[in-house]
């Protein structure tokens, strides 16, 4: 941890600080129990996307962030942030990004909101694993 301190503190802005906040964040995410860890992980995610060199890499620190917020029972927050990640691309991480706010979406109470996640999922992501799976959510609502 001091080590990838350090590459992030220094090295902020560049490919090898984005990367060593995203293990910092995935290891206290990972191995640190409790909503201690998740919410130093969040702190690490969140920094991660305000440095981030390009955009896939800010969607995936976001992604990150929403998820950790997820874990912390902040799920209102976590729409938002999945909302972020969704609107710096249609990149590589799309359908996880969607998912995961539909899924929020739907712990909040939101059904509408879910619907038409699920549905944004099927429209940009038509035939994949995201899709079927948003399809079958969809109708458990």
């Amino acid at each position: 941890i001091p080590a990838l301190t350090k590459v992030a503190d220094e090295f902020s802005g560049t490919l090898a600080g984005f990367d060593a906040k995203m293990e910092l964040g995935s290891l206290y995410f990972d191995h640190v129990e409790g909503t201690a860890g998740a919410q130093k992980a969040l702190e690490w995610f969140e920094s991660a996307a305000a440095t981030a060199p390009g955009a896939d890499q800010s969607t995936i620190a976001l992604y990150n962030a929403g998820y950790a917020q997820e874990s912390l029972g902040k799920c209102s927050d976590a729409v938002k942030t999945f909302d972020r990640a969704a609107n710096a691309g249609d990149g590589p991480f799309l359908g996880e990004v969607l998912s995961g706010k539909a899924r929020c979406q739907a712990t909040l109470g939101d059904r509408a909101g879910a619907k038409a996640t699920y549905e944004q999922i099927e429209k940009k992501l038509p035939g994949t694993e995201y899709a079927k799976d948003a399809e079958s959510r969809k109708a458990s609502l």
